[in-house]
């Protein structure tokens, strides 16, 4: 496994920071995630979610002690987060397993691959070689056999410590490395069992972004959101409840400007099944224009996004990207928004707008 160094702040490539890290403080923590919107033949659309959590810090771990004590020697610990949503007939699934892995079964140096089964059916076989990816992800009720090109376009994130792939994860003392492969094609086969009991299978095409992040952190409550222009400009944005913001901006030929902030207005809420209210439905104001406007409107396509991990309930859904000077489409924007009260953006909270 590897290490990483937050006072040095130096990143390896992609490829070889796709390896898992060892911990190297009690708040280690890291992830490998895809959002990916895809249609099947008839023009259905589908929305995936696969996130594996390492939980590598004692300060984690202690978090989820009930799993964490059936840890044995030489073990690691994963929960794995994900969704899969029809937006034509409404169904949605979403599953959060623990999964203890044999350290020295997880890796697969061999193919750049992070691999793991375990729980209740779980199968994670992850590979990354530079520019593709091949994704097999199996939770209960479904499935993702995912090919996706296009890894060799990275995105690195910068704030105001100033270095590209290391930003402040919220709280002062909290730091991550991170990167974003923002513009993969992505085909592949989805399979589940819908709430009839009816089994499908289909095939897909569309596009996807992953994110690997991996460092030191606590900090648990976010506002996160992925444009993805049609043009091929995307835009990440990060908004913590601290006041915190990292905003990076890639051009359809791959420049990229980090921008100095922006402002969210809420433009709705849900109550999750689990009785959490998040914010749902956005407006945000840019500092700059990006692909010819500052003035954007998100409209998730779902209340259904709905996601969970252990007692943490969040949303985590695709919806329209609207320029509001022009009241078109323009693309469409992954969604994550948490807790309010965590947040402080519910109505009249300190971080409302």
């Amino acid at each position: 496994m590897l290490s990483y160094d937050i006072a040095s702040r130096a990143c390896r490539s992609p490829k070889a920071e796709w390896q898992p890290h060892a911990g190297q403080s009690e708040k280690s923590f890291e992830w490998w995630y895809v959002t990916a919107l895809v249609h099947d033949a008839a023009g259905t659309p589908y929305f995936l979610v696969w996130l594996p959590v390492h939980f590598a810090g004692a300060k984690h771990l202690r978090a989820v002690k009930k799993i964490a004590e059936m840890l044995k020697p030489g073990q690691r610990l994963f929960i794995v987060n994900s969704a899969l949503s029809n937006y034509r007939t409404g169904f949605h699934a979403a599953d959060s397993e623990a999964v203890l892995v044999e350290e020295g079964a997880l890796w697969n140096a061999e193919n750049n691959e992070l691999k793991f089964s375990g729980g209740r059916g779980v199968e994670n076989a992850w590979s990354y070689d530079g520019c593709g990816l091949n994704l097999h992800a199996k939770m209960p009720r479904y499935s993702f056999d995912l090919r996706m090109d296009g890894g060799e376009r990275v995105m690195w994130p910068k704030d105001k410590h100033g270095v590209e792939g290391f930003i402040q994860e919220g709280a002062e003392n909290d730091f991550s490395f991170y990167y974003s492969l923002p513009r993969l094609t992505t085909t592949g086969t989805l399979s589940y069992t819908d709430d009839a009991g009816q089994a499908h299978t289909v095939d897909v095409t569309g596009f996807g972004w992953v994110d690997r992040q991996w460092g030191d952190w606590l900090t648990s409550w976010w506002e996160w959101a992925s444009w993805r222009f049609a043009n091929g400009a995307r835009l990440n944005l990060y908004n913590f409840p601290g006041g915190h913001q990292v905003t990076t901006y890639q051009r359809a030929d791959g420049t990229t400007e980090w921008l100095d902030g922006f402002i969210i207005r809420q433009n709705g809420y849900l109550k999750t099944p689990g009785g959490t209210w998040v914010s749902w439905g956005w407006s945000y104001e840019l500092p700059v224009e990006v692909e010819g406007s500052r003035r954007f409107t998100v409209v998730p396509f779902s209340r259904n996004d709905n996601m969970h991990s252990g007692p943490v309930q969040f949303f985590e859904g695709a919806g329209q990207l609207i320029d509001d000077s022009s009241g078109q489409q323009v693309g469409i924007s992954v969604n994550e928004s948490m807790d309010v009260q965590a947040m402080g953006n519910g109505p009249y909270g300190a971080q409302q707008r």
